[in-house]
């Protein structure tokens, strides 16, 4: 009997959190996947059917689902286009700063709100590049 006998949630979208594969191809990173375990055919998957994360952009959320979904156009195999609105430049070293301002536009004034900055987080994909 698979998992003991328990009910297992998990969560989770495999368009967003592909597992790591040190120095894995595409197709190695695929195959890592637990859709690929052979565990997978006792799952019963449920399927959500808004992103509230980003209800409040459609055209963040039409470009996720694009992604997702492959459709997005490509060059080079694997390349693709980020629209010009998702885009910050990096010009200087202030560019973080500006970067953090755009995504959280009112830090400033509610840093010390605790329920405010408990929701909210900047992730780095490496622990020496947060600061």
């Amino acid at each position: 009997m698979p998992f003991g006998g328990k009910i297992m949630v998990l969560g989770g979208d495999f368009r967003q959190v592909l597992p790591v594969v040190p120095k894995g191809t595409k197709a190695k990173t695929i195959n890592a996947s637990i859709a690929k375990s052979p565990l997978w055919r006792n799952v019963q998957v449920i399927r959500l059917k808004q992103n509230m994360r980003s209800v409040n952009d459609r055209e963040f959320t039409d470009f996720l689902l694009r992604v997702g979904d492959g459709n997005e156009p490509t060059f080079d195999d694997e390349m693709m286009k980020v629209p010009a609105s998702m885009v910050i430049l990096w010009e200087n070293d202030r560019s973080i700063d500006k970067l953090i301002e755009e995504v959280f536009p009112d830090i400033e004034s509610c840093a010390a709100d605790s329920e405010y900055m408990v929701d909210r987080g900047l992730i780095t994909p490496k622990n020496e590049e947060s600061q």
